[in-house]
């Protein structure tokens, strides 16, 4: 287990310590010598093991072996380096000079000690500036040089001055700090004495005024995710769609198929991650129906306690009263929260994970809900899913940053579970709150307006391409199909896109299946295009962001030349933020979708079998 390695070897470093603040380097230099070892293995790049290398090139130089001294320090000053920590890069020159000097190597010395002081008057470290003037005065007295000696010692002198001066004002800022918290904590304790009720009005418009500024974090995030999304699926809709063309143009059979194939495979999961970006915000729209989740647990306990493994218990406190908790939830949803919310609390090392239902009435307590959400609740009941972990905890500075997307108290590359978890919590216009101690484990209390009565909602309409990955078959089976007009010539279908590799890719898919294909850059050359050639287009595909003219402006300027044209939107967007000004029954083709799917959805289209 590399967490309790990395536990372990923190040991073999604090057993170091003891020895060393007891004056026994001898002693100590064989913890930290266990916990490099183990360090170099774990996190061989990283600042602590770094540090601990220039400890043992310092000790091993106190205690006479030279070689073992210069091998640590080598190793300090090469993972600073790579790291950027110029503060350590002075420090490891600083103990390399020391070591030249010791060995006589007065020209190596000098140059160590000359970088260390360029590092630090440029960076602004006066003790390493300070240390290095020292070491580069004895090393030119060494040298025999006694009038460059006697300049280097009066420059060391200032340097020293210079650091005194540094720590002066530092320890100056600290008692101020001290002084003004201590001021602060005085008037803040005469303040609760004077006015208990003014404190508390007070606290109610700091959590609102948190709750505003979280809002306004979760809406920026969520415009961002949304734009990032559009570029990413316009990128990938010409990513899978070149592929599915290199596909269709080889014999069946042909060696690349595979490789294609995989590619496409990973291009489906990359559009497949655009679209959870929005789950982080709340900015996705969830397919609500009613659910009871003591039924809910009853099903998916099981899954639950897999994921986590043996090592956490999940216990399932099943609820007193005999009505059903239900809410109106989003399945797949509600079950990514319940298994981020089980997975972090084994992550914690909780050895036990409670789940509990209750109803509650929120009324005074429903500021405490909205505090991480950003949004209001209403009052009226709500069903209450607490899940307990017995865990590490935390302390309350990190409380208010685990929904942060991103950050994490584990390794690089975690933190998105719980930002999930708050996105889908506020899409189904719930509230959060969490209660943690470090050790004691932390209390996560979620609300969910309770509903009354079932109400099932209508599925959203599958959009054409989402989810499906094309094959040669695909093509194969549909290419019977007429795409002609009556009078035999083949149906001309317009394309508006400023992407002209999207325009390209288009026109390559719909020739290769027998339609003819117009292309315009934008919406003011589209209906120029169309007034033109109305007569023989049967069907107009419009992007909708381009420059110029919008995408609903381009569609009004083509349903005022022909009000019967069939246009098919087309977008990187959401559907619901794609439609937000257009007719619900307006068809959308959500990128990236497959050539295959593009072919079916314009004939049911053409064929008037399109239903929203």
């Amino acid at each position: 287990n590399i967490g309790d390695r990395y536990r372990f070897a923190m040991a073999q470093i604090n057993l170091g310590n003891l020895y060393n603040r007891k004056g026994e380097p001898a002693a100590a230099t064989p913890f930290y010598e266990l916990a490099a070892e183990m360090l170099e293995e774990i996190e061989p790049d990283g600042y602590p093991i770094a540090t601990l290398f220039f400890d043992l090139g310092e000790m091993w130089r106190d205690l006479g072996d030279l070689a073992k001294s210069e091998r640590f320090h080598r190793k300090a000053l090469v993972l600073r380096r790579n790291q950027g920590n110029e503060t350590g890069v002075a420090a490891s020159l600083n103990g390399m000079g020391r070591l030249y000097l010791a060995r006589g190597e007065i020209k190596q010395a000098r140059s160590g000690f000359e970088e260390a002081i360029s590092i630090s008057q440029r960076v602004g470290i006066p003790k390493e500036k300070w240390l290095a003037g020292v070491g580069l005065a004895e090393t030119e007295e060494a040298d025999g040089d006694f009038p460059l000696a006697l300049r280097r010692q009066k420059e060391a002198v200032q340097y020293h001055e210079d650091f005194l001066d540094a720590v002066q004002q530092d320890r100056i800022a600290r008692i101020k700090a001290e002084f003004e918290s201590e001021t602060k904590e005085r008037e803040a304790k005469l303040y609760q004495l004077e006015n208990v009720r003014l404190k508390e009005e007070v606290e109610r418009r700091k959590k609102a005024e948190a709750a505003l500024v979280q809002a306004q974090k979760l809406e920026s995030l969520g415009l961002m995710a949304g734009g990032m999304a559009h570029d990413f699926n316009n990128l990938l809709h010409c990513v899978q769609g070149y592929l599915e063309l290199a596909m269709n143009s080889l014999p069946e059979g042909h060696e690349a198929i595979e490789n294609i194939s995989f590619a496409n495979a990973a291009a489906h999961r990359a559009s497949i991650l655009a679209g959870q970006m929005l789950t982080y915000s709340g900015g996705r729209k969830y397919e609500l129906k009613s659910k009871d989740l003591g039924a809910w647990f009853n099903t998916n306990l099981a899954f639950l306690q897999a994921a986590v493994g043996k090592q956490t218990e999940i216990i399932w406190a099943k609820p007193h009263l005999d009505s059903p908790f239900v809410i109106l939830a989003d399945e797949d949803q509600f079950f990514q929260m319940m298994m981020n919310l089980a997975l972090n609390g084994k992550e914690a090392g909780a050895s036990r994970l409670v789940f509990e239902l209750t109803q509650r009435d929120l009324r005074e307590e429903k500021s405490s809900f909205e505090e991480f959400t950003g949004e209001s609740l209403q009052e009226g009941p709500y069903v209450l899913l607490r899940v307990k972990d017995d865990g590490a905890g935390m302390e309350e500075d990190l409380v208010q940053r685990i929904f942060d997307p991103f950050f994490s108290t584990k390794f690089t590359g975690r933190g998105l579970g719980l930002a999930a978890v708050l996105g889908i919590i506020r899409g189904h216009q719930g509230g959060v709150r969490v209660q943690s101690q470090s050790p004691g484990g932390t209390v996560f209390e979620i609300v969910f307006p309770l509903s009354p009565v079932d109400v099932f909602s209508k599925p959203s309409p599958k959009v054409p391409g989402e989810g499906a990955a094309f094959s040669q078959e695909g093509r194969k089976e549909n290419s019977s199909i007429n795409t002609g007009s009556k009078d035999g010539s083949p149906t001309t279908i317009l394309v508006i896109d400023d992407e002209e590799a999207v325009c390209t890719l288009l026109k390559a898919h719909l020739e290769s299946d027998g339609f003819s294909v117009l292309t315009a850059p934008n919406g003011a050359e589209g209906i120029d295009l169309f007034r033109a050639n109305s007569q023989r287009i049967g069907l107009v595909l419009l992007d909708l962001t381009m420059p110029g003219l919008s995408g609903r402006e381009t569609w009004d300027g083509l349903k005022e030349l022909s009000p019967e044209i069939p246009i098919v939107l087309s977008s990187g967007y959401d559907r619901e933020r794609a439609l937000a000004d257009f007719p619900k029954s307006v068809p959308l083709l959500s990128k990236p979708y497959s050539g295959t799917f593009l072919l079916q959805f314009l004939r049911s289209v053409l064929g008037g079998r399109f239903t929203s």
